[in-house]
């Protein structure tokens, strides 16, 4: 029995040494209490007076610069190009709401594994939020998410020793891109009118939008479309665009476009996109203007079929909505000056040709 006693006690005692070299610390280093105390107190009541925010990435990694000025939110190392505001307010918010789970370590030997090393070091693996603005100036090396327990994020308030397991799943972006407002254009495929696109070896595809839907013109004898629904994806080039990353135009040397694609939409809104292929990447330009008159083609006048009365005779269409010219400049000054790098998928959507629209006629047709 003392022999058995003597191996628990044994036991507790290695157990105990090893709880003690995790946390490493004395009670004198805890200067925040486990008992849910904010992180930051009073960051949420000046969230909106932040001015800057810088992330530095462990290691070798990139930094990012997000600065505020009166038009929002930019990322400088992306020329200033506009950052995403909700992403920025969503992890602030995070960081004024996150309070304390309890104290981890102090000993900077434990630091990387939780990923709370100083990011100055070549093996730092986490990211240093660096938070300014009239008031409040959050200074925090985020560290790893915990996953055994599901919940909250390892920390360490730079300057400190002392490490924390907080409240809120804190995963900022890691690169200037990944800040980036990515959304583009949201046009449905109900608002197109025509579409055009021109690909640089001279071939044309023209498509005209009827009840919703894109109806190819100038169809070869001898063909048809591959589906009812060949043409969709063409309608759906312009729905929820986004980018990948961006640069201004001046800085782009992309040559001659592969293709450029003309929209004529019903609310009276013109876009141009020009693309350009590469290797490994696929890029375009934008352009938005109203149009200078309602009937801009023939395609529109050959794709709205006028209604008829009670009587048989031919009516005018239905006045559309019109787009607000001045939310019209604002959109087009916002895309000017830009080359957007998209993803492959999207680009082929934008740039179809007819081939990919086509089969041959069934046999006895």
């Amino acid at each position: 029995m003392k022999g058995k006693t003597l191996v628990v006690l044994s036991l507790v005692a290695v157990l105990a040494a090893l709880a003690a070299l995790w946390l490493g610390r004395d009670s004198a280093s805890v200067s925040l209490s486990a008992d849910g105390t904010h992180l930051f107190p009073g960051l949420n009541q000046q969230i909106n007076d932040v001015e800057q925010m810088r992330l530095l990435v462990g290691g070798t990694g990139p930094a990012v610069t997000l600065d505020r000025d009166s038009d929002g939110w930019t990322v400088s190392e992306k020329h200033g190009y506009a950052a995403d505001a909700g992403a920025i307010r969503k992890l602030l918010l995070k960081l004024s709401e996150a309070r304390v789970i309890e104290p981890k370590t102090a000993n900077p030997k434990l630091y990387a594994r939780l990923g709370v090393e100083d990011v100055s070091t070549d093996s730092g693996s986490g990211v240093l939020l660096e938070v300014d603005g009239p008031a409040a100036s959050p200074r925090l090396i985020i560290g790893e998410v915990e996953t055994l327990a599901g919940r909250g994020t390892y920390v360490r308030r730079q300057g400190e020793s002392e490490s924390y397991l907080i409240s809120e799943e804190l995963r900022p972006g890691r690169s200037p891109e990944r800040w980036l407002e990515q959304s583009l254009l949201d046009v449905p495929p109900e608002l197109l009118s025509t579409v055009t696109i021109r690909h640089a070896d001279g071939e044309e595809v023209r498509l005209v939008g009827i009840d919703g839907q894109l109806a190819l013109l100038g169809i070869p004898e001898g063909r048809e479309l591959s589906s009812p629904s060949a043409t969709s994806p063409i309608g759906r080039g312009l729905e929820n665009l986004t980018l990948e990353d961006v640069m201004p135009a001046a800085d782009f040397d992309g040559g001659e476009p592969a293709a450029e694609i003309s929209y004529q939409l019903t609310d009276g809104r013109q876009i141009s996109v020009r693309a350009w292929k590469t290797d490994a990447n696929r890029f375009i330009a934008l352009n938005m203007a109203m149009a200078l008159k309602d009937d801009d083609t023939d395609d529109i006048e050959q794709g709205m079929q006028a209604p008829e009365d009670e009587n048989g005779d031919a009516s005018p269409p239905p006045e559309l909505p019109r787009a607000d010219p001045e939310a019209v400049a604002r959109s087009s000054e916002a895309l000017a000056g830009w080359v957007f790098r998209i993803s492959v998928p999207r680009y082929e959507q934008l740039v179809r040709r007819s081939e990919d629209l086509l089969r041959p006629l069934p046999a006895g047709s």
